[in-house]
């Protein structure tokens, strides 16, 4: 895994707009996973029954809050990290924080929504020429994690998220690296992606 991406990820964040630059964030890297958030509905449904038929969509990178709401716990796919450069994975975080920054936006149907969001994240991006409206709006509609996820040897739940973001070590600086997530969640927590039945 090359490191130096992240730092240039860091690096990038330096350089946004104040209320980016602001957010206490840990980015936490989950090697071989992919997430899947459930929709609404059929949370009790995956606990009771394994995790078919269940709805929802896959994301390479999840954020979530966790005991102190002033942090920002963005849980970034080892798939979509190896996949992605640097300027990329950096719209994806800028991306995390905004939503985070801007609660109102989940409010918003999906077209007012993306058009909010574009503009938001315009407004945020470092000075000088590294960015442009193009990789902005590539970013606001790419479908490949709906894809990427067949690489995964875990596909985790939202849900699982919180407990591991609880069981966590608490590591000095913003990003930690997570080598196997199957220690730190109970086997009912994820789903190994090619078994129909889920092990409890």
């Amino acid at each position: 895994m090359a490191f130096n991406k992240i730092e240039e990820v860091e690096g990038y964040l330096a350089g946004a707009g104040e209320s980016v630059r602001n957010v206490k964030r840990r980015v936490i890297i989950v090697k071989d996973s992919y997430f899947f958030f459930v929709d609404k509905g059929y949370v009790r449904k995956y606990y009771e029954g394994g995790h078919e038929p269940i709805k929802g969509w896959y994301s390479g990178i999840l954020s979530f809050t966790g005991k102190d709401p002033r942090v920002l716990h963005i849980f970034v796919s080892g798939i979509l990290y190896d996949r992605v450069g640097a300027k990329e994975l950096f719209l994806r975080l800028l991306h995390q924080i905004l939503m985070y920054l801007h609660p109102e936006l989940l409010k918003l149907k999906y077209k007012k929504l993306k058009r909010r969001l574009r503009r938001l994240m315009l407004e945020a991006l470092p000075d000088g020429p590294s960015f442009g409206k193009g990789e902005v709006e590539e970013i606001l509609r790419d479908r490949e994690d709906q894809r990427s996820f067949e690489k995964a040897k875990y596909i985790i739940p939202h849900m699982s998220l919180y407990g591991l973001m609880e069981r966590l070590p608490r590591l000095e600086g913003n990003v930690t690296y997570v080598e196997d997530v199957a220690a730190y969640l109970q086997p009912f927590e994820y789903i190994r992606l090619g078994r129909r039945e889920h092990s409890h």
